[in-house]
């Protein structure tokens, strides 16, 4: 049986798990910590628009010596492993719909692991493949409230606070 870093299951979860995937460790490490805890739908979109160059990734901890993206800072377009997570998520969602879980579904947990590193064969200085673990649990939402109305609330009350002082 295969091991999940994640240990609290219950029945309203599914997952996936990609090992040895041909991604850059870095890059998978990025991309899950933008991922963990956002919707299914807005998780594939985001990558979706990654692998199409649409959009950059920000980059929090691997950003020495990259270019800064527009409205963005040091960002980059890994779309090798955006297109590979991007699987994962579906394979992950499929998963989830065999179960019978709901439409709402949030990524519990992601996380990236470096892999055992292949040779190159007949390379003649010993040059290494990129491999990553990636593991993928995903978690049936009750209900999702929509976000823009908690931002626009809380805009509203705040000038009104400071009238008042």
């Amino acid at each position: 049986m295969n091991k999940y870093a994640f240990t609290a299951w219950n029945e309203h979860m599914a997952k996936a798990k990609g090992a040895s995937l041909p991604i850059s460790s870095k890059m998978a490490f990025e991309i899950c910590a933008q991922l963990r805890g956002k919707e299914v739908a807005k998780a594939q979109e985001m990558l979706r628009q990654i692998a199409h160059l649409e959009k950059p990734l920000p980059l929090r901890r691997f950003h020495k010596d990259r270019g800064h993206k527009a409205k963005v800072g040091p960002g980059a377009y890994p779309v090798n492993a955006a297109r590979e997570i991007g699987r994962l998520l579906e394979t992950a969602a499929a998963n989830a719909q065999s179960q019978g879980l709901g439409e709402h579904l949030v990524i519990r947990h992601i996380c990236a692991n470096r892999a055992a590193k292949q040779m190159h064969y007949g390379r003649f200085y010993g040059r290494e493949m990129k491999r990553t673990h990636v593991e993928v649990v995903l978690e049936e939402a009750e209900e999702i409230p929509p976000q823009k109305e908690k931002q626009q609330e809380k805009r509203r009350a705040q000038p009104a606070e400071r009238k008042k002082s």
